[in-house]
């Protein structure tokens, strides 16, 4: 059974069809389960995108109740999950990654800072390295250290060179508060620019939030091996 919730619960978040009670359910069965804290974190994390976020704004006070609260209320919903799944296994990398990218977005970005860092020096998968360079990057940058955020946003372009988000990241660098920097800042975008053209697939970014269920077929595929009786 726990095999089968981890499977669908990884297969929803990474299909985007949500569905609130099985996570709940999944909850109440395994509450300490640390790969199941981790889906749950990531959940109230695609609770807090810009894009479900903006569905919030569109039911009106009193109206029709949504399980879906503010960024902030979810972003703490998520800290506190990932947390919780990374105290109960350390090797969860990818939950420190995501832990990382939700202490940002609060506003905690130097503990941001110190869990991206000790991803993107254990991480060996391509995308877990370009996801934390490209965040580690945002979290310096906010601290003020902009030779180290420069340092990990060229880390994250040399490991998709196709992907958009690392220039545009060093565009917005470049100009900093002074429209002066306006030519530099431009200059920062001449890779992208020059090239005749791309698609969403060159940079992962745009499937960050369904990235989490990449390997769900396989999750699934090993669930319904352990359901089904032996032959």
């Amino acid at each position: 059974m726990r095999l089968w919730y981890l499977a669908t619960l990884s297969w929803q978040l990474g299909s985007r069809d949500l569905q609130w009670p099985h996570f709940q359910r999944a909850a109440r069965l395994y509450p300490q389960e640390p790969t199941l804290l981790y889906l749950r974190g990531c959940l109230h994390e695609v609770f807090a995108s810009p894009r479900l976020q903006s569905i919030v704004k569109l039911i009106p006070k009193g109206g029709e109740r949504s399980v879906l609260r503010s960024a902030r209320d979810e972003l703490e919903d998520a800290e506190t999950l990932l947390r919780r799944a990374i105290d109960a296994n350390p090797a969860l990398v990818e939950a420190r990654l995501r832990l990382g990218r939700v202490q940002s977005l609060l506003g905690k970005s130097r503990p941001a800072v110190d869990e991206l860092r000790q991803v993107a020096r254990s991480a060996t998968d391509p995308l877990l390295l370009y996801y934390s360079n490209l965040f580690l990057g945002s979290a310096l940058e906010s601290l003020g250290e902009r030779d180290e955020a420069r340092a990990s946003y060229e880390r994250a372009s040399m490991l998709y060179p196709g992907a958009a988000a690392p220039y545009l990241a060093l565009s917005q660098l470049v100009i900093g508060a002074s429209s002066a920097n306006l030519p530099a800042s431009r200059a920062a975008l001449e890779p992208i620019l020059a090239r005749p053209g791309g698609n969403d697939d060159d940079d992962p970014w745009w499937s960050y939030y369904s990235a989490v269920g990449r390997d769900a077929g396989d999750a699934v595929a090993a669930a319904y091996k352990a359901l089904l009786p032996e032959r």
